[in-house]
């Protein structure tokens, strides 16, 4: 892993953050979650064998600061409809849309 932060970090973690957020919430859209509290809960999952995969990119600290990270990929997931932010992107809420996409991404959850 580079030690900048890019887009494909990105790709690579934000369905993780966004089932995390669902399994939390119970896929409830308007319940609201604290980011930081989402990458600890994801943090202690395997996720199926692909919890060694995620820890590298759950350090979220490569180049930037943890939170300063952490906001990026938060305003990226806003930006395209899957979350709500509340009380300055710290505290999210999945939206319907993140719902969707998370059906569509891990079948299994269904």
């Amino acid at each position: 892993m580079s030690d900048r932060w890019d887009h494909k970090d990105n790709d690579i973690l934000w369905p993780w953050l966004l089932r995390g957020i669902y399994e939390m919430k119970g896929g409830v859209v308007g319940r609201t979650v604290l980011m930081a509290d989402v990458v600890d809960y994801i943090k202690t999952k395997n996720y199926w064998d692909n919890g060694q995969e995620l820890e590298k990119y759950l350090r979220i600290n490569a180049g930037d600061s943890y939170r300063r990270n952490l906001y990026k990929i938060t305003r990226w997931m806003i930006d395209r409809g899957f979350l709500r932010p509340h009380a300055d992107f710290h505290e999210v809420s999945i939206t319907r849309q993140g719902i969707n996409m998370i059906s569509k991404r891990f079948p299994e959850l269904q």
